[in-house]
């Protein structure tokens, strides 16, 4: 399996690229959410490899990347640098970035302090902090006197508590399943990486707000209407914020659109893509 060595981390990738070899094209790169891996954008593939390079990499800790060691803290900035490092070990210069939650908000944060290397941007329910009910569950759930922290549960376990806090209501039974599945990566972290990346985003300046005017890139902008994570009014300050930024808004979506409506978020970004 291809991996790369970056900033002492064994960084995993998939690459797809299904272009004919003498048509020239560009490469896009794409990022998971909080808990995922590059799994998630397996649905993608077919509709992007045809036009792009497709590269999905699992960050440190994710996926099939190799674990930091215990007591690593994460950043937005160490993140960001494990892209760069990840590009340059390609010979990669420019990249369309495509980012779903928290992939959405290194993808930002990425914009921001390396304008040069992103050709264009895509946000797809993309916060610039976590709310406060949130980061309270989370700070809760890293409580040493809490019997039911993420150490004390175990990955697996804290994983299906995850889903069953988090479960959709009135769904179908497909998805339901789908929900499942979307925490198995989650599942498969080692316990003291799931700890660090709460730890991350509880921190107080865990926030890309003040980092939106510097983006230049092109973006796109996908928006929930309904997130709990990200709300209406966060994602209508993105798009007032972010200078060159054209916004979709998914009436009535919940923070999973990129799930609920797979279909709808990659003809969005395909047509985004090719206005290029």
């Amino acid at each position: 399996m291809p991996t790369v060595r970056v900033r002492g981390a064994n960084l995993f990738y998939a690459d797809d690229d299904f272009v004919e070899p003498w048509r020239p094209h560009e490469t896009a790169f794409l990022q998971h959410w909080f808990w995922g891996d590059h799994r998630q954008f397996r649905t993608w593939v077919p509709g992007l490899a045809r036009e792009y390079r497709v590269l999905r990499m699992d960050r440190r800790g994710s996926g099939r990347s190799s674990a930091p060691p215990y007591g690593y803290e994460y950043t937005v900035e160490g993140l960001v640098a494990d892209f760069v490092g990840f590009l340059d070990a390609l010979a990669i210069e420019q990249v369309h970035y495509i980012g779903e939650s928290l992939g959405g908000v290194l993808g930002a944060a990425f914009a921001a302090l390396h304008p040069e290397r992103l050709r264009s941007l895509v946000l797809i329910a993309t916060p610039c902090h976590f709310p406060p009910a949130i980061l309270e569950n989370w700070r809760r759930d890293l409580d040493p006197d809490n019997p039911r922290r993420v150490a004390a549960l175990g990955a697996w376990t804290y994983a299906w508590s995850t889903h069953l806090r988090n479960r959709p209501t009135g769904g179908t039974r497909e998805k339901e399943l789908a929900a499942i599945a979307r925490y198995d990566a989650m599942a498969r972290m080692p316990t003291h990486v799931l700890e660090a990346l709460l730890r991350m985003a509880t921190r107080p300046d865990f926030d890309i707000t003040p980092l939106l005017p510097r983006i230049q890139a092109p973006t796109l902008l996908l928006s929930p209407e309904r997130s709990h994570v990200t709300p209406f009014a966060q994602q209508a300050l993105m798009a007032a914020r972010i200078p060159n930024c054209r916004q979709v808004v998914f009436e009535g979506g919940a923070h999973s659109i990129f799930f609920d409506e797979s279909e709808r978020c990659l003809g969005e970004t395909l047509a985004f893509l090719r206005s290029f």
